[in-house]
């Protein structure tokens, strides 16, 4: 079957003085859907040719600085660039059928390129350098197509720098918000969010619970250790229909490791299942017992169907390198798969060889 050898750059070390670059082959058979070069230290992108049945690339932990090289894997869903170095948002311009993008764990100051992802529906921004939410506002239709407005549904942005919920007003379709670990101190900007259904403000600076009464859809709300002190922050979350799942730890003077507290979460809130990742009924000091089978038949909003934002999600949290390989067993069928410890060692061989 015919396919490309694609050449990549990739530094070998680095100590500051000396730079060790070299480069490998990959051989892509022409009907290759998945490709995962996951820690291979490349250092450059080439222009990879034409691959039509490319559906997801996986290009995590390597040493990437600039997005490019893409523009002919016009047939991409799915793009993992995440704990690269790469400082801008671009060269995505004819990726039209991308539909998750995780540039998580990189150095990006702005969001911007996206004007053309118009089916884009997850984007992963987590531990950049944002300051703020720009450049989704601005996308609008192009030609009669859909503006990535009515196609986002997953936003995640976590530990980043921002102070300030903006920028959200195109967003219709948006069903999960992740804002944590940045320097919030005011829930606003929610106004279009109808369909919202996560909303994790979790290690933020924020004093008040408002502007979320008109969030019916809402089944997960998540505001740990943030700047609450005050019970009567929790009423307006009781006239949430639809809300199941709540989380208020390290908030001043309303979390205690109490089952008063608890108690007083449930009475107040007295729709939801779930008080800081365990069920309502669970009592303080008991073994972990599971949801019975009514209590998670009456909880199926908390947890979301399996959606294409889910395929990744898992591996942000994985600091084992033996889990992450485990949990994206998903890339291997079907896929190529490069192991770089495996070519790092025999490029050695031949470099002990030759000497």
């Amino acid at each position: 079957m015919d396919g490309e050898t694609i050449t990549f750059e990739i530094i070998r070390s680095n100590d500051g003085t000396h730079v060790i670059k070299d480069s490998f082959d990959v051989d892509v058979l022409e009907d290759e859907r998945s490709l995962d070069l996951t820690r291979c230290r490349i250092s450059k992108i080439p222009n990879i040719p034409s691959l039509p049945q490319l559906d997801s690339l996986c290009l995590r932990w390597n040493l990437l600085k600039k997005i490019e090289g893409l523009n002919e894997l016009t047939s991409l869903t799915k793009l993992s660039l995440y704990d690269n170095q790469i400082e801008k948002i671009g060269g995505l311009e004819t990726l039209t059928n991308l539909r998750l993008l995780d540039l998580s764990f990189n150095r990006i100051t702005k969001i911007g390129g996206l004007s053309t992802l118009t089916r884009l529906e997850t984007l992963y921004l987590v531990n950049n350098k944002l300051t703020k939410i720009e450049g989704l506002d601005t996308i609008r239709v192009i030609e009669g197509l859909e503006p990535l407005g009515e196609s986002l549904k997953t936003l995640s942005l976590p530990g980043n720098a921002l102070t300030e919920i903006t920028g959200l007003n195109e967003l219709h379709n948006l069903q999960e918000l992740s804002l944590a670990q940045n320097g919030i101190s005011q829930i606003k900007g929610l106004e279009i969010l109808e369909k919202l259904k996560c909303l994790d403000l979790n290690e933020n600076r924020i004093e008040c619970i408002e502007n979320v009464g008109h969030l019916h859809s809402l089944s997960r709300f998540w505001i740990r250790a943030n700047k609450l002190t005050s019970w009567d922050e929790l009423s307006i979350l009781a006239t949430l229909p639809s809300l199941q799942s709540v989380a208020f730890e390290m908030n001043g003077n309303i979390y205690s490791n109490t089952q008063k507290y608890r108690n007083r979460v449930a009475q107040t809130l007295p729709q939801i299942k779930e008080i800081d990742g365990f069920p309502t009924k669970w009592r303080t000091g008991d073994p972990w017992q599971e949801l019975s089978d009514e209590e998670a038949d009456d909880g199926d909003d908390v947890v979301e169907e399996e959606t294409l934002s889910t395929e990744w999600e898992e591996s942000h949290t994985q600091d084992s390198e033996e889990e992450y390989y485990r949990e994206k067993s998903q890339f291997e069928d079907n896929s190529l798969i490069i192991d770089f410890d495996r070519d790092v060692t025999d490029l050695e061989k031949n470099e002990s060889k030759k000497r």
